[in-house]
């Protein structure tokens, strides 16, 4: 939408059921699409898109495929190579476990001579430290996509939020979360709540109907009994992580049936 004035068409993809499917992204797709970009799991719903079934698609139209992953990565394993993905950002506060302010970036190698960044820093170029010659060469490498300076207090609390996350395992940590949700969505259905979405297109989120009132007020109760939720289009959102277990599960349903 920024890059309108300079003739950049912005087509959206028409949501299905909560999420992005292979079919709505090739009926969005046109002779001049370039790009097409999505998220790992929709940040409101919690549909996972099949990247596998779009990056094969992609792949096949000649068209790029970028991926928000801020709502899987840190959480559940996202190959790269098989999803055909050719860029991949997810920011650290999340799932990651990190602070506000650092994240990740991946793009595939093959195709960094295809990108000229539109914003550089003294870190994009080669021979940074040449503080003595006027020169601009870009960087060979994803270097070149560095703005600047990095922040090393903020890559020192990733450091340590990756480690944990290493130690914990991201299968375990993933099998964790989908039993844990397995468990909230039997109670929720129980009390009629329509959870959401089902389980062969969720990824570590759930939502469901709050039992009165708005979902908005639901979440102030549940944060006055020290449950941490979200409102989401009217709907109440749980996104446990590794950490949440037992006793964060019986407060969920006692908040539901009080």
């Amino acid at each position: 939408m920024h890059l309108a004035s300079r003739g950049v068409v912005l087509r959206p993809i028409e949501a299905t059921d909560g999420g992005v499917t292979c079919a709505s992204v090739a009926k969005a797709i046109g002779s001049r699409t370039r790009v097409v970009s999505v998220s790992s799991v929709e940040f409101a719903t919690g549909v996972a898109s099949d990247l596998e079934a779009i990056g094969a698609l992609c792949r096949e139209r000649g068209v790029l495929f970028c991926v928000d992953g801020i709502q899987s990565v840190g959480a559940f394993p996202i190959d790269v190579v098989k999803a055909k993905i050719d860029f991949l950002s997810a920011d650290s506060h999340k799932w990651q476990l990190g602070l506000p302010g650092i994240g990740i970036g991946y793009i595939r190698r093959e195709i960094l001579p295809q990108i000229r960044p539109s914003v550089v820093g003294w870190k994009s170029v080669k021979n940074p430290l040449d503080f003595d010659h006027l020169h601009f060469e870009l960087r060979d490498d994803a270097g070149k996509l560095e703005e600047g300076t990095q922040s090393f207090a903020t890559i020192l609390g990733m450091g340590a939020a990756l480690a944990l996350l290493e130690e914990a395992g991201i299968e375990h940590i993933a099998a964790h979360i989908t039993d844990w949700l397995a468990e909230a969505e039997t109670f929720l259905a129980a009390a009629g709540l329509d959870p959401g979405p089902v389980r062969p297109v969720r990824k570590g989120i759930l939502t469901f109907r709050p039992p009165s009132g708005t979902a908005e007020e639901f979440v102030h109760r549940a944060e006055e009994e020290g449950v941490i939720l979200s409102a989401r289009r009217g709907r109440v959102r749980v996104s446990p992580h590794f950490y949440n277990g037992d006793a964060e599960l019986a407060a969920l349903a006692r908040l539901v049936r009080s």
